[in-house]
């Protein structure tokens, strides 16, 4: 029997070398530093094209001015969309205004009346008792004080001091209970009168009295 020739295996042949991009690159295998080089070329690109823009500036707002806070939770008085007071409701404080030429008068009227009466603040006054008090200081009060309240009244002229201007600031800044002792007992510094008002106590309920405080204030006081 007649025996078959054996097949010889080829042996393996060594991976052929060539240069690539002045790298020498066995057939098969990418060297390393080729590929670090496509990894860092595309960073590198965008690094080159954004590298030359800077940041927008940014132009700060110029600070936007807030009025002095009201109280918690309601728009300060007279302020737009402020609700009106409740009928009944007691007064608003009245903010305080800068100093006039009547704020020595002002004070020297507030010294002149006892601490303990100083404090005290107007009762609930109906519209009827208003309207009467509005009667009351045309016939009693504007002969001197003017029909507009601003100390201007004829009989006033050349008085000394002269009658308070109840549209200043200094008449603002006068306790209700000033105003009130004021119209009732008159201007007394030691013991006499320093103005030519009377006191109109012997004339007037403190009804009447409160009531044109509150006339004055509110209708002049703003």
């Amino acid at each position: 029997m007649a025996q078959q020739p054996k097949t010889q295996q080829a042996e393996p042949q060594p991976p052929q070398e060539r240069q690539l991009g002045g790298f020498l690159v066995r057939e098969g295998r990418v060297p390393w530093g080729l590929l670090l080089l496509y990894a860092v070329l595309p960073l590198w690109g965008i690094y080159y094209m954004f590298s030359g823009l800077s940041a927008p500036e940014i132009t700060p707002r110029p600070p936007v001015a807030v009025a002095p806070p009201a109280a918690p939770g309601a728009p300060a008085p007279g302020a737009p969309g402020a609700a009106p007071p409740r009928p009944g409701a007691p007064p608003t404080p009245a903010a305080p205004r800068p100093p006039d030429a009547f704020t020595k008068q002002a004070q020297e009227i507030i010294a002149s009346v006892p601490e303990a009466e100083r404090g005290k603040t107007r009762p609930q006054v109906s519209p009827a008792a208003l309207a009467a008090a509005k009667q009351q200081f045309g016939s009693l009060c504007a002969i001197c004080h003017g029909p507009q309240g601003r100390g201007d009244g004829p009989a006033g002229a050349g008085m000394t001091p002269p009658p308070m201007n109840f549209a200043a600031g200094s008449f603002v800044n006068i306790p209700e209970g000033v105003t009130f002792y004021v119209v009732k007992h008159a201007v007394m510094v030691g013991g006499k009168p320093r103005s030519a008002m009377p006191p109109f106590g012997s004339s007037l309920s403190d009804e009447q009295i409160w009531a044109l405080v509150a006339y004055l204030r509110d209708t002049f006081a703003k």
